[in-house]
């Protein structure tokens, strides 16, 4: 047997033509070659399945790097909107097809207390089963009530089983106090307009009341019963007359006339209106006028309306009798000159508790009262670009300070005299109308 190289380096047995090869030789040859062929095409395959595996590896690598993208960018998603879920104004409950709860908010919790009772509560929140709906309804707790707008709506899937409903709750309690107070309001709108018409029509009479009893109690002889009766209904009428002047002046717009007003005059006017009432309960009047020709840039009337409603209330904080303090002066330490106008008594006083409410519309501790008269009272000052302070001690007294804008101050004799031997002319000083902030002081030591 002879044998050859061949092209690709392999060794391959060549049949030699004889006659003493047999036939079996040549077969055994033949399936040799067939031999190498096959492992030649089963390596070249084995190459390319090679290939295919590593292009499977990088396509699998790269799926997945894309999966694993998609994963965190659903989950980024889904923290975001469990997030915003959680940072909701409102209520939000989820409601699976068997009533039981899937999903709820922080506010939620909140607003039905925690923990929120499932199913049955929240199943008396819906309305229809998978209809919208909108209602309102009220939760009782120990904390207090809470009114709650409960809107319903089934949840939108495909999905079998996937159904449900989903509650959006907003708390409505804040509006539900709005709507009563603009309820209240309203009446006291009404109420108002027909106590305006009442006052009205009542004072037509109560000024013939108080005229004829000013004349019986001129005629009658001094010291006499009809003389003490007559000043009776003559110091009810004007304090009649003052409490429905309250309610006319707190139902309408108030626009001072402004003109210079003398402060002393001003009160010398409110005494004699209510030496009355003052002598029936037993109160001495101390006043004390600081300096002479004190003028202030005031309505008249409106500040002798608050006037008498400051020493109205003095004299009712005294029922066992005091004194009343009256004093005026230049209010000391502010940058522009103001007139300081103080009322004092020496009666019960203010508890504590309430000196932040004295000037609330209708407040009041006098079941007699109607609790508008330092309201008007704070309204006038507040309209005159002025201040009002207070200072109270229970069992001590009360005293209310009134700091008003100063037109002019006219000079006494001895000014006058000293002014004019300095400058050779007898000169008015004069103080320019000042408009002072207006500020609510009510603590206990007011600077006024």
């Amino acid at each position: 047997m002879m044998c050859q190289i061949g092209s690709d380096g392999v060794t391959m047995p060549v049949a030699i033509e004889s006659p003493e090869v047999s036939r079996e030789y040549n077969l055994m040859v033949e399936a040799f070659q067939s031999f190498i062929q096959a492992s030649q095409k089963l390596e070249s395959a084995y190459g390319e399945l090679q290939k295919q595996a590593q292009s499977l590896q990088m396509e699998l690598e790269e799926k997945n790097r894309q999966l694993e993208i998609n994963l965190a960018e659903k989950e980024r998603v889904k923290s975001y909107l469990d997030n915003i879920l959680q940072s909701l104004p409102c209520g939000v409950v989820v409601l699976g097809e068997d009533g039981k709860m899937r999903t709820t908010n922080p506010q939620a919790a909140a607003l039905l207390g925690e923990p929120i009772e499932t199913p049955d509560t929240l199943r008396d929140l819906i309305g229809g089963a998978g209809v919208p709906d909108e209602r309102e309804i009220s939760l009782h707790r120990p904390s207090g009530s809470r009114h709650l707008l409960v809107r319903s709506s089934p949840v939108a899937t495909k999905a079998e089983g996937e159904g449900g409903v989903i509650l959006i709750l907003t708390d409505i309690t804040r509006l539900k106090i709005l709507e009563e107070e603009n309820r209240r309001g309203e009446r006291l709108r009404v109420m108002g307009a027909m106590s305006c018409q009442l006052a009205h029509e009542i004072r037509n009479p109560l000024g013939s009341i108080e005229l004829f009893a000013s004349m019986l109690e001129k005629q009658a002889p001094e010291g006499s019963e009809p003389r003490r009766y007559a000043s009776c209904i003559l110091s009810s009428a004007r304090f009649l007359n003052n409490t429905l002047t309250n309610m006319l002046n707190f139902s309408k717009v108030l626009s001072p006339k402004f003109e210079a007003v003398q402060l002393q005059a001003l009160v010398e006017q409110c005494t004699t209106f209510v030496a009355p009432l003052m002598e029936q309960r037993g109160v001495r009047l101390h006043t004390d006028f600081g300096e002479d020709g004190l003028l202030a840039r005031a309505d008249p009337e409106l500040l002798k309306q608050a006037l008498l409603n400051l020493i109205l209330n003095a004299i009712q904080a005294m029922p066992r009798g005091g004194t009343l303090t009256l004093t005026t002066g230049l209010a000391p330490n502010t940058p522009d000159p103001r007139l300081l106008l103080s009322v004092g008594d020496t009666g019960r006083g203010i508890p504590s508790e309430n000196l932040n409410r004295i000037f609330d519309p209708f407040f009041t501790t006098n079941r007699n009262g109607t609790g508008l008269g330092l309201s008007i009272v704070h309204t006038i000052v507040e309209k005159h670009g002025g201040a009002i302070g207070v200072e109270s001690r229970t069992g001590e007294g009360t005293t209310f300070r009134l700091a008003l804008p100063a037109v002019r101050r006219i000079l006494t004799y001895e000014e006058h005299r000293t002014e004019g031997l300095r400058t050779g002319a007898g000169r008015a000083r004069e103080f320019s109308a000042c408009s002072v902030s207006s500020e609510r002081h009510q603590t206990h030591n007011s600077e006024l």
